[in-house]
């Protein structure tokens, strides 16, 4: 009866969610995969270092944004009963500490650019600092907007500030601007995504707040806050201020665009099933066998994505970047090479931070990203100091690399999630992948010359070679992966014969 119960809950959340995920992944589809082409076609215009700058200054910007959110999107989330005193308590709140961190950030700025040799750093931090205080005025709207689930909206509002942004800075690059044109079309993005907030909700701020209420949202920030501020760091930002500390905005802009690139690729594929992983777990934490049974899935899904992508970017990277980007570029392709390397793997272990919070263990994850910071900070300190741009991104992926062993001894520890099992379910795609790559490196022998179209199809080659190996050594887990994204895309209906 308990297990009939439970695969009652898990069928009606699996069509829940699949009627919800379509729009979350459009909401991140759609303009993840617009700012990558314009990036490109921006990169033929724009010279690295104006990505260097505008890389550091949004290091510095984004970590007053964690700040001056304090978490007042999860409260709202997480309240069972939201009422106008938390709401405009929220709003005001978050409104003060934007115009005091921008306060501080203007004072400071000077001192930033002197610190990394950047002139001109002082005047972009100063710009686009104003989107701290755009941003302000749209929190609580975005958290009312999650609350209730609205993501048709939520994708209409993640669209059209891209379009509008790239109108803004497309122009300005032709007309010479450089980093002025990605500044410009930043805060632009920020205001309209505000406008569109205020547009959507319909609910609007009146003057009154709660002594109270406002304790409540610091005590609660101060908490969230503190993972947020780890993750910020451990991802990419220690990386860009430690290098652009030693190197030039050239390297930082390059090693920048590489993170940029890499991160869109992965967030576009794995997006639909990360926003769905507590959810899924969450459903099943009464018992463990089904909850090692649903982690084992989600695992087995992330590996299906990320394991072919990780191969083909560290074969491709660097002939794709040859053919589409210019000449000042030239390194590009080798730190996306490498860097790729670490973070493909990493990410298919994402889940386990969910994990950890369902079976009420969620200090371990903050206490595993500490440690990663420390050795980052470590080792990018010493390859950015006494080595060059090619050592700091295999120092990166040491990183990575430590910090996988750690995320799977730690899985195994507290729920006994055995080293084989992650063999078992990592054969499949490893040795499809494999056999992708051999497949593409041979073919790039082959090929008579290297152009954009040969590009494309060496690709599509990879993808059918991928999923034809895989459909060989596993028909039955290669047809429900494809009946599960049939029918997030709504084309349940028209699925092949043989996938039945």
């Amino acid at each position: 009866m308990y297990l009939n119960k439970l695969g009652y809950l898990m069928n009606d959340l699996k069509s829940h969610t699949l009627k919800s995920v379509k729009w979350v992944i459009f909401a991140n589809l759609f303009p993840k995969l617009i700012t990558p082409v314009i990036s490109v076609y921006l990169a033929t215009i724009l010279v690295p270092s104006a990505y260097g700058i505008v890389a550091i200054s949004g290091t510095f910007i984004g970590f007053i944004n964690i700040i001056q959110g304090f978490g007042i999107i999860d409260f709202i989330g997480k309240e069972k009963e939201i009422n106008e005193d938390k709401l405009n308590t929220s709003f005001w709140l978050n409104v003060f500490l934007a115009i005091t961190l921008f306060i501080i950030l203007v004072l400071s700025s000077d001192f930033i650019a002197q610190m990394y040799s950047e002139p001109m750093l002082d005047d972009v931090l100063i710009v686009s600092g104003l989107v701290i205080l755009i941003d302000s005025f749209g929190i609580v709207q975005i958290a009312k907007l999650r609350r209730d689930m609205q993501f048709k909206k939520l994708f209409w509002r993640s669209l059209i500030p891209v379009i509008v942004s790239i109108a803004i800075t497309l122009p300005l690059a032709k007309l010479d601007f450089g980093v002025w044109s990605l500044v410009a079309g930043q805060v632009s993005r920020s205001f309209l995504n505000t406008v569109l907030f205020w547009y959507l909700t319909k609910w609007r701020p009146s003057v009154s707040f709660s002594k109270s209420i406002s304790k409540d949202i610091l005590k609660f920030g101060s908490w969230n806050n503190f993972e947020k501020f780890q993750e910020y760091f451990a991802n990419n930002s220690l990386g860009i201020l430690i290098l652009g500390y030693f190197a030039t905005s050239s390297q930082v802009g390059v090693y920048s665009v590489a993170i940029h690139i890499l991160g869109t690729i992965f967030l576009i594929l794995r997006a639909p099933i990360q926003n769905m992983t507590l959810p899924l777990l969450s459903k099943v934490q009464d018992s463990n066998e089904l909850l090692l049974k649903t982690f084992k899935k989600i695992i087995s899904r992330m590996m299906f994505i990320n394991i072919p992508l990780t191969v083909g970017i560290f074969l491709l990277a660097e002939k794709g970047v040859d053919i589409i980007f210019p000449d000042k570029w030239a390194n590009l392709g080798m730190v996306i090479s490498i860097i790729v390397i670490g973070q493909g793997f990493l990410l298919s272990f994402g889940a386990q931070r969910e994990l950890l919070k369902i079976i009420n263990r969620p200090d371990i994850y903050p206490k595993t990203l500490t440690v990663n910071l420390i050795t980052g900070a470590i080792l990018f300190f010493i390859s950015a100091k006494y080595f060059d741009l090619f050592w700091f991104c295999i120092a990166r992926v040491i990183n990575d690399v430590m910090f996988l062993i750690l995320q799977i001894f730690i899985i195994h520890k507290y729920i006994k999630f055995e080293f084989s099992e992650i063999i078992k379910i990592s054969f499949v795609p490893l040795l499809s992948s494999t056999i992708m790559g051999v497949s593409i490196y041979v073919v790039y022998f082959v090929l008579p010359e290297y152009n954009i179209f040969s590009f494309l199809l060496v690709i599509i080659l990879g993808i059918i070679i991928y999923l034809s190996t895989y459909y060989l050594l596993d028909k039955i887990e290669f047809k429900k992966l494809s009946r599960e994204i049939l029918e997030i895309l709504g084309i349940a209906k028209f699925s092949p014969k043989f996938l039945s």
